[in-house]
């Protein structure tokens, strides 16, 4: 799924979400990441705790996936997909002006709020901002 940003209001707000249905699998290393990626998963695992889930973890390898997927959607200023996800693993994608707007609109998207709410202990979060606007990759394993 693409979608095509030309001189895109900064109120726009586009998301996406991939699902690969679930099975075990093997945890990565975790990394700190940056500041937008830790201030984006807290209100991710905000989100879960609202339903009684467990938080979850930054994964490393996770993460350096998606910071390349973001990277490259603000580069190309085109919302798409890492692709090639493992079963069980799941993907949002969104661009917005603020974190806060992207994590509002994927969990009121049944889709996103689905891959946020699934059995998953591991996230993977990229942010890359570009021309005032956040571009925001978060894998789920």
């Amino acid at each position: 799924m693409t979608a095509r940003l030309l001189k895109a209001p900064v109120h726009l707000l586009l998301v996406a979400a991939l699902v690969v249905p679930a099975t075990f699998a093997m945890a990565g290393p975790a990394s700190a990441g940056g500041a937008p990626e830790r201030r984006l998963l807290s209100m991710v695992n905000d989100e879960r705790a609202h339903q009684n889930l467990r938080a979850l973890d930054m994964s490393g390898r996770l993460s350096r996936r998606a910071e390349r997927n973001s990277r490259e959607m603000a580069r190309s200023r085109e919302l798409s997909h890492s692709g090639n996800l493992r079963s069980g693993m799941a993907e949002n994608v969104g661009v917005a002006t603020t974190l806060r707007s992207i994590v509002r609109m994927w969990m009121r998207s049944p889709d996103h709020r689905r891959n946020i709410l699934g059995n998953h202990r591991l996230a993977g979060v990229g942010v890359d901002k570009a021309a005032g606007l956040f571009w925001v990759t978060l894998i789920l394993r």
